[in-house]
């Protein structure tokens, strides 16, 4: 594990990675040094200032967190990692880039609504993570920074929650193999909002075999189109 981490000493130090500790199975217990009423600067992983006693930098003011698939010299590649629970994230305040590809979330069914608390997040990166809630709705959605949502590869089963149109910031949406099906919601909420949008990838999706989802898209600005194995017959009808 790498000293990316970052946070100012004290009490919240400890909190804030015993959150992020307590959300993950630690299959190679590469974390086993981080217990509570420990010196965080002693535990695996943390690089502290020789000077101040400070872990190196803040993590509330991280911009760029990835998980997803991580590996180095000094640990095997993990070809497995899972959390429970993503309440851990909601202290990363100015986080703006977040890959957690490929990290099983199963059972993070928090993972929505703490993401939700970043108003500063730019892109998403949450492919393969075997999320199973889609969370269809929302009652307010903070995420009005968001240019890039990547949910792809992770099966759904269930309509297109009305929740990603409100995202009109969104200039990348990656929505392959989610198995959504069933209309798009109305016209309120459609890809028509997204006025943005520059690419669009919802292969393996039942819902786009609609020539109402086709005619939408026909008058938008998209430069990358994948509509493949969608059931689309005839895409200029």
């Amino acid at each position: 594990m790498e000293a990316w981490w970052g946070v100012v000493g004290g009490g919240e130090v400890g909190q804030a990675l015993l959150h992020f500790k307590h959300g993950v199975i630690d299959e190679t217990n590469r974390l086993d040094s981080w217990v509570t009423g420990t010196d965080c600067c002693g535990w695996a992983g943390i690089a502290c200032d020789n000077s101040t006693g400070q872990v190196i930098r803040n993590l509330s003011k991280l911009h760029m967190l990835c998980l997803g698939k991580f590996s180095n010299e000094n640990y095997p590649p993990l070809e497995s990692t899972s959390m429970t629970s993503m309440k851990w994230v909601a202290s990363l305040a100015m986080l703006q880039h977040l890959d957690m590809s490929g990290v099983d979330l199963s059972k993070a069914v928090d993972w929505l609504p703490v993401i939700n608390t970043l108003p500063s997040l730019v892109q998403l990166h949450l492919s393969g993570c075997n999320l199973a809630n889609i969370h269809p709705y929302v009652p307010s959605l903070n995420l009005t920074s968001l240019s890039l949502l990547d949910l792809s590869y992770n099966d759904f089963h269930s309509s297109v929650p009305k929740w990603i149109f409100s995202i009109i910031s969104l200039v990348s949406l990656d929505l392959s193999g989610c198995d959504f099906h069933g209309p798009v919601p109305s016209s309120i909420y459609s890809f028509r909002n997204l006025t943005s949008l520059k690419l669009l990838h919802v292969n393996r999706n039942a819902f786009m075999n609609s020539s109402f989802v086709l005619k939408e898209l026909s008058s938008s600005n998209l430069i990358s189109l994948d509509i493949s194995v969608c059931g689309v017959s005839n895409i200029g009808s």
